[in-house]
């Protein structure tokens, strides 16, 4: 190899290939502007002027390929020297430039990236013959200058580059400097072969080189990675087609991902561009892998990185890869992804009550999601949303998409848990191959409601008794909407409702049912949990007690305690989602006094709490209003003051109605925490609860809490008998009390009588109490 080569020469005689692993041209970038200028400066200082420079060593070697193409020269060190002096060629460029100039200068590319290759080749291929191209921005007006370039470091470094030659060059010099440079040698440099026979040298010492330079990204890794397991894949197992040319999914993989695709990821956001690429490709990789059947049981910390790179070497998975990310192209040929994903997100949108969105809430965006998260919903609903649109060839959001979109949320929305009294999704990836199950049978008609008539196996459970319970409501839900068309935007809005989460057990959806009797209990649940409602203070109250009047007896969780006391949860306060999406088949006593409540409800006449004020009122008034726990929960509020509303009571069928808990935390054993009788606490509130004149008896466990009047020293405790006192030692009621409030020393029990209930006697007693004795 000749030692010393001007640009041209080296270029005609090889073809310069910046290896893959090499860093981006650095010369270009903001930073290193003083370093860019100087050294432009002192090149055309030279072409100006007489004499020669010399530009010292380039280090690389030369690859031949066969008789018919140019041997390729890959510079190890060098690069950044190179690149600048092929853009100030190219910026030399005359207008009148013949074919061969434009060839040779062809032979100058980029593999770090594909996006530089195809830079490199557009920018000389499109080099036209007025002055215009010379501009940068005219260059990014261009029809065949992607947005995604803007992402490539070498590109808008390669630009950067292009504006410090225009404000160092003068149009009327480009001739004499191209003279020059091209005809007269004056720059040159010496070329060393680091593997000749002189030298002997590895790679090692570019790879020392290189070091110097920016970083690879995660990414760049990883893609080099995965290029080189998808070139294992045979070539007969391989069906890619671009341009009408057929490609191995390697070199498929390898020219899009810097091109086409790129442009999804890009969306004007540089920064990040690289980490949503492998978070994207990551979680494909992931689906893949917990598909196949062996993995399928397999813990989700089991994916490592080895297993998001190995799992391509499957066809079947290669082919998915380039699948979705071809329909995402042709999505966004379409319409802007963005604006795709707001017509569907009604149907995708996955809310857990109490726990908002920091996005926009009118946008579920599952394509940015999936690159920048690891939901598990998100990644099952994109695999059921790519498997529908390949199946379907679709690239809009059609009625028959959202549809079938709707319904894999809704199933997705049942697979949950009861954590703390709040339903935490428990959509799991490792579980995939259950909702593969569904995803594939739903899809089998492009009307998904079709679909569900035709398939009875759609919902495979380890239990076959709920199995077949969720099937039989699924397919009556069907039936209900092929009965009452009309019916199904009403029904869709109440399953896309977050606090309904897709189920919609508290509505009866009997074909026997009167439609109008559905539209009104539709109706009447839309106008109670109207979130301007349910702003008030008092809404969670009003809501609550007149579920208690219409029979509801709360939501049971765990039994705590060595089991000797219940828990029950009555909703508000954020958790109205653990209340009302109740599933078709759970909780008959519940479902049932929530449809009570709507029917009254939307017979009733007057604003939401005038119309939840008189079912309050009306159950006050029957004669089903016995003093037992419900009269009282449903008559004062108070019973709902506090954070939550979770109580614990005795599971004894004769003292559950007296010892009953309000409790502070809703942890498994909430009764490890401080809480007192919920009676006791009702009475403190009602005297006064400002602690001056009396205060609840805070305990742990199971032991009963009473109310501590502070200036006499006198407890009062809940009992199924009425409210017991403890006086202190030598302590005597006064005569009045005794005489008001029917008691006696032999009989220290506070009832109830025909015209008091028991918490209005125990509120008069304190008050008469605190009002005999002085606080001492």
């Amino acid at each position: 190899m000749n030692p010393n080569y001007t640009l041209k020469e080296l270029l005609n005689k090889y073809s310069i290939v910046i290896p893959q692993l090499q860093r981006d041209y650095a010369q270009g970038r903001a930073e290193a502007k003083e370093l860019r200028e100087r050294f432009l400066s002192q090149i055309l200082r030279v072409l100006r002027g007489e004499g020669r420079l010399n530009l010292d060593f380039v280090y690389g070697y030369d690859k031949a390929l066969s008789p018919n193409h140019h041997p390729i020269f890959y510079p190890l060190d060098g690069q950044q020297r190179l690149t600048t002096l092929w853009l100030l060629h190219w910026y030399l460029l005359p207008s009148e430039s013949e074919a061969e100039e434009r060839e040779w200068l062809l032979r100058f590319s980029y593999h770090t990236r594909s996006s530089s290759t195809r830079f490199c080749q557009l920018l000389v291929e499109h080099a036209v013959v007025d002055g215009s191209r010379l501009d940068v921005a005219t260059i990014k007006d261009q029809p065949w200058y992607r947005q995604s370039y803007n992402a490539d470091a070498t590109i808008t470094a390669m630009l950067g580059t292009l504006r410090t030659i225009k404000e160092l060059v003068a149009p009327e010099e480009r001739v004499a400097l191209w003279e020059r440079l091209c005809h007269q040698r004056a720059l040159t440099f010496d070329v060393i072969d680091i593997k000749g026979e002189e030298f002997r040298l590895t790679d090692e010492l570019y790879i020392k080189m290189n070091a110097r330079g920016k970083q690879l990204t995660s990414f760049e890794c990883y893609k080099a990675d995965l290029t080189r397991v998808l070139r294992e894949i045979r070539e007969q197992d391989t069906r890619c087609t671009y341009k009408g040319k057929p490609l191995s999914y390697a070199d498929y993989f390898a020219f899009k991902v810097d091109n086409e695709w790129l442009d999804l990821f890009y969306q004007g956001e540089i920064d990040g561009l690289d980490k949503r690429m492998y978070g994207f490709i990551q979680n494909i990789a992931k689906l893949c892998f917990f598909l196949t059947p062996e993995n399928a049981e397999k813990n989700v910390n089991a994916f490592t990185y080895s297993d998001s790179v190995n799992v391509f070497l499957i066809p079947d998975n290669a082919k998915r890869l380039i699948s979705i990310l071809d329909l995402f192209e042709r999505i966004q040929a379409k319409q802007p992804l963005r604006d795709f994903f707001a017509t569907l997100t009604p149907s995708i949108r996955f809310l857990e009550e109490g726990k908002g969105r920091k996005e926009d809430p009118a946008l579920v965006d599952l394509f940015r999601e999936s690159c920048d998260k690891n939901a598990s919903v998100n990644l099952v609903l994109l695999l059921a949303l790519s498997h529908y649109m390949e199946k379907y060839q679709l690239v809009e959001a059609t009625e028959e998409l959202q549809d079938y979109l709707r319904v894999v949320r809704n199933l997705l929305w049942g697979e949950r848990q009861l954590d703390e009294m709040r339903y935490q999704s428990n959509v799991r990836i490792n579980n995939l191959l259950t909702y593969w199950g569904w995803i594939e049978s739903l899809a089998s008609r492009k009307q998904v409601l079709d679909a569900i008539k035709d398939s009875g196996e759609v919902f495979l459970k380890k239990k076959e008794k709920e199995k077949e319970k969720k099937e039989g409501k699924l397919h009556q839900r069907v039936d209900f909407i092929l009965k009452y068309p009309e019916l199904k935007p009403l029904i869709g809005e109440l399953e896309d409702h977050p606090l309904l989460a897709g189920q919609l057990g508290i509505f009866d959806l009997n074909l026997a049912l009167d439609v109008n009797e559905f539209k009104r209990q539709a109706e009447a649940f839309k106008q109670i949990f109207d979130p301007a409602f349910c702003a008030r203070d008092d809404a969670d109250q009003l809501i609550i007690r007149a579920l208690v009047a219409s029979g509801y007896p709360g939501v049971q969780g765990n039994n705590v305690w060595g089991g000797y006391r219940e828990t029950w949860f009555f909703g508000g306060n954020g958790y109205w989602s653990t209340v009302l999406s109740i599933k078709e088949y759970y909780q008959p006593k519940q479902r049932n006094a929530i449809r009570q409540l709507l029917s009254q409800f939307a017979g009733g006449t007057g604003d939401t709490k005038e119309r939840l004020q008189r079912i309050i009122d009306a159950y006050l008034e029957s004669e089903d209003a016995k003093q037992r726990w419900r009269y009282y929960f449903v008559k004062y509020p108070e019973f709902y003051s506090g954070k939550i509303n979770f109580f614990a009571r005795d599971n004894r069928k004769e003292t559950a109605d007296a010892y009953v808990d309000l409790l502070n935390s809703l942890s498994r054993n909430p009764l490890n925490g401080y809480h007192a009788n919920a009676y006791v606490q009702v009475v403190w509130r009602l005297v006064g609860e400002g602690d001056t004149h009396c205060r609840p008896e805070w305990v742990l466990g199971a032991k009963a809490s009473r109310l501590h009047l502070l200036s006499s020293d006198v407890y009062i405790g809940y009992t199924p008998e009425g409210w017991r006192i403890d006086l202190p030692q030598d302590y005597v009621l006064p005569e009045e009390i005794m005489h008001e409030f029917e008691l006696s020393p032999s009989n220290l029990i506070l009832r109830e009588t025909s015209t008091a209930d028991r918490i209005e006697r125990a509120v008069a007693f304190c008050r008469s109490l605190l009002t005999s004795t002085p606080y001492l």
